[in-house]
Formats: C-alpha cells, structure tokens, sequence
C-alpha cells in the first residue's frame, strides 16, 4: 500500500509538471531489429526472474509474455488523429494508448501529432491485458522523489516504510537516511511545549509584524546585524488569534511571537525528549522549522500524542525464525515493568512516558482542527477521525504531511533530491497530504472507524477562534476545542465588552 501511494502521488506531480519528451526515434527500415532486440532484453530476459510476496511466494512472469503493471519500451507505430489514439509495439506484441492514457502530456492546446510521431520511443506502462488486447499508458518516470512511513501507535512497529520511487535506483533510504527542513511540520511541538507551561487552546498571541536582530558571525562583526522579518505563507496579518487558530492555519508571526515567550531551550528540551536527536538551531527560526530531520524522526515524535503521552521504540522487525521454525530474535512491545527478564532471544520495549496524558490530547485536538478547518483539510477525505499538520519550506524545497488516526502515525514527505524548488504553490496540503490520504484509505479499510479517547479531566467548549472566549450558541464560525478542566473559557466577548464599559 506504501510503495502504490507513494508512486501514485509522485507520478501524478511529475505528470502536472509537463512531458519531458519521447526516447528517441528509430527509422522504419530498422523496427524490426530494434523490436527484436526488444523483445529479448526486455521481455525473454525479465521473464526469467520474479518478484517475492510477503508471504514468500512468487509471482512469475508470463513466459515470453508482458505483465500488467510493468513498463516497457515501446515504439509509436501509427498515431490515429481521428480517434486520439496511438498504436505501439513492445517486441513482438502490439498494444493501443488511448486518449486518455496520454493527454496528461498535452498542455496548451497541443495535438497528440505536436508531440509524438511514428517510430518514436516512449516508456508505456500495461494497464490491461484482455481478449488479445493489450491496453496501455504513457509513462514518465518521476524526477521528484519522497518517503513515507507508517507507524503502529499501540506497538511501535512500523507497517510500512518506502525510501523513495525506486529503491534500487539509488539504494538510499529516504525515510531514514535523509535529513530535510521540516518546514511547519515541526510547530507542534512548539505548541506542545506551550501547553505544558500554561497556554490553552483558548489563548490569544499576536499575529503582527516583527523584525529580530541576528546574531553576526564574529568574523563579520563590524557588519550591521541582519534583521529577520518572518512573513506568513499569506502575507496577511490577523491582529489576535487564538492558538487554535494559529495552528490550524499554520501561521508564521503568531508561532513566532510564541516561541519567543516559551523559549527556544524549552522547545528544544522537549523535542529531545520526545525521541529527536538531529541538530536543532537555538534560535528564533526554530519556529519556521529551519531543522533538519530524518521522516523517522518527525513522525515518531508525532506518534506521542496519540499515545496519550508515551515514546514507543520504533521497531522494524517483529520475528526471526530459522527455516525449521527456531527463533533468532522478536521484539515484544509491552506496556509496563512486568514482563520477563530479556532472554537471548526476546526483547522487550517498554514506553517512555514523556509528556501528560491530558496535555497529549489537547494536541490531538489542536491537531484534528489542523485537518478540520486549516490547512491539512485534504486529510478529510478519510471520512473518520483524524489529526495532523503539513509542512512546507522556503521556496517549496520540502514538503511534508504528518498525520495519524488512533491505529496509526504516518509521514510523508516529498521533494527533489538536488533541493530542486517543487514550484510555486506545491504545499504540503498539495503535494504529501494526497499520498497520506492514499495510503490511509488502504490500511485502515478494513478496519472500523474509531474516536481518540481521552482522560476524564477533558472538558469541551465551542469558542470564538480569534478572540478565545465562549462562542454565543449559533456561531458559525465557532470551533468545538478540548480544554483541560479548569482552564476552559468562562465568559462570552460580548460580557467582556460590556464589563469593560464600567472603565
């Protein structure tokens, strides 16, 4: 389910960005050698080899045949202007690209003849092979690269882990290995700190413009020290919003402004704690996310939240067993000290507590008005509870979605590996979410929808996001905000406004 999502969503973007143009083309005179040669490299020869299913089965290919789902070469041999089609030779077989399966590579008003002609080479992918007929698509290999990683929050194993479009390409994990500016994906835990010093959902910070002096390096100290001036991704200011609200629409000046009250030591402390272990700038742009971390990193400190609080062991390998059943080694999540002392062949991972159960869910809450009403609405589609954040950096060179459901913690992160800017408009909603959303539909289909659950000292009001009193019963634009009990709005604005009158 991974690997699917996360090719679909990379081909569909490399798709969006234009055709980069057909292989190259061979004279009529010489098809048939080149078809020949075709259809032993690509079709006798990969015929010999197989694929292994996770149950150790084969999947064998056809002999001497074509297999659904794979890409070939293949070369134009007739292009229908009529019907908008194109008749294509793989070796020795012949194969139809209809319309459809290649207008994606048609931009401002090309015809099919603009582009391609026969005894063009072009990648094609077989969607179908029915009846003697063979249906095939235009295919282009994707330049963008990404990961995805999928946690499960009740043991730590991981259920999934893709390290880009093609592991065998590059041999480089992506979701490990790599380490790329979070972008917004890293504010929750600013927020999370926040809570833990008295912060509600309900309090108002700033949303105003700000200008910070840079430390100079000393080497340039008779320089005048730059000035920082953070801009929000809109370039529009609000005055006062809630946190809520500054979460939900990921706003910059507001995060900012919060960070400079918590303190960017705190934040940092707290990010350790919580399983993150790459460099963190003690600075200001820590707000931003200007951190450097693996997808392993960011989507394990997520998967606290929904764990009401506990840092599991990421664990990627259950059981090891010898080919007549003796076992080597398994990994035990466990949810206490009372289990068995390790044996040679059995460890046991016990989970850290690392943050407040109550706290733990006013995230999620934080997190499911992200995707309610903020920037991870696309997580929506998922039709069941869900929270979340995306993540996008300066110049659209990173970007990100995180997001779980009480089964499940998922990551996702997509850019070039050349730092290549993905363009103008290519958020983390745009780009990561669809994958996320892709994947989660998949793994959690069988699975009935389930709420989060929360500690008894939970209580809900429906508030007002920028002023963070009470909401007047009606409100349309009121937001239902989990509070911890005691700290829940007690007045309405229109009581305040009038209390205020008497001053």
């Amino acid at each position: 389910a991974g690997i699917k999502a996360l090719k679909k969503g990379l081909e569909d973007f490399d798709r969006k960005k234009g055709f980069r143009g057909v292989i190259g083309n061979v004279k009529e005179e010489e098809w048939s050698k080149f078809l020949e040669e075709i259809q032993n490299k690509e079709i006798i020869e990969r015929a010999e080899y197989f694929d292994i299913l996770p149950d150790g089965g084969k999947v064998e290919y056809p002999e001497k045949g074509l297999k659904t789902g794979e890409v070939y070469t293949g070369l134009i041999t007739d292009l229908n202007e009529k019907t908008k089609e194109m008749e294509v030779r793989i070796g020795f077989f012949r194969g139809t690209i209809p319309y459809n399966n290649f207008s994606w590579a048609l931009k401002d008003g090309k015809k099919p003849s603009d582009l391609f002609k026969k005894g063009d080479l072009i990648s094609v992918r077989i969607e179908e092979i029915k009846g003697g007929k063979i249906l095939l698509s235009l295919y282009q290999k994707p330049v963008v690269q990404g990961a995805l990683l999928c946690i499960e929050n009740s043991t730590g194993f991981v259920t999934a882990l893709v390290g880009g479009y093609e592991f065998t390409e590059t041999q480089f994990n992506r979701a490990i290995q790599a380490k790329r500016q979070v972008g917004s994906a890293f504010k929750p835990i600013i927020y999370a700190t926040a809570i833990t010093q008295g912060f509600t959902p309900a309090s108002v910070i700033e949303d105003m413009p700000v200008a910070y002096e840079m430390p100079v390096d000393e080497k340039e100290s008779e320089e005048i020290p730059e000035k920082w001036k953070p801009l929000n991704y809109d370039m529009s200011f609000r005055g006062e919003v809630t946190i809520a609200e500054a979460l939900a629409k990921s706003i910059n000046l507001a995060t900012i402004r919060l960070l400079s009250k918590i303190g960017v030591r705190n934040v940092i402390e707290l990010a350790r704690s919580f399983g993150i272990e790459s460099p963190l700038p003690y600075e200001l742009t820590l707000g931003l996310g200007s951190a450097s971390l693996s997808l392993l990193e960011i989507t394990r400190a997520y998967s606290v939240f929904p764990n009401k609080g506990l840092l599991r062991d990421v664990i990627f390998i259950k059981k090891i067993e010898d080919w007549d059943g003796k076992l080597i080694l398994e990994n035990v999540p466990v949810n206490s000290d009372s289990y068995p002392s390790n044996s040679t062949n059995i460890i046991y991972h016990i989970p850290k507590p690392v943050y407040p159960p109550d706290a733990s869910y006013i995230m999620v809450s934080l997190l499911q008005g992200v995707v309610r009403y903020g920037t991870g609405w696309k997580a929506k589609a998922l039709g069941r509870p869900v929270a979340g954040k995306t993540g996008t950096t300066n110049d659209f060179r990173d970007v990100w979605f995180i997001g779980f459901t009480p089964d499940f913690t998922v990551g996702v992160w997509v850019g070039y590996d050349d730092l290549t800017p993905l363009g103008e408009g290519e958020t983390g909603s745009a780009v990561a979410a669809p994958v996320w959303v892709d994947f989660m539909k998949e793994i959690l289909k069988n699975l009935p929808p389930s709420d989060f659950s929360f500690p008894d000292n939970i209580v809900f009001r429906r508030i007002d996001p920028f002023t963070g009193y009470l909401a007047k019963p009606g409100d349309e634009n009121s937001i239902l905000q989990a509070f911890i009990e005691g700290t829940e709005p007690q007045s309405y604005y229109e009581d305040y406004m009038e209390k205020m009158k008497g001053f």
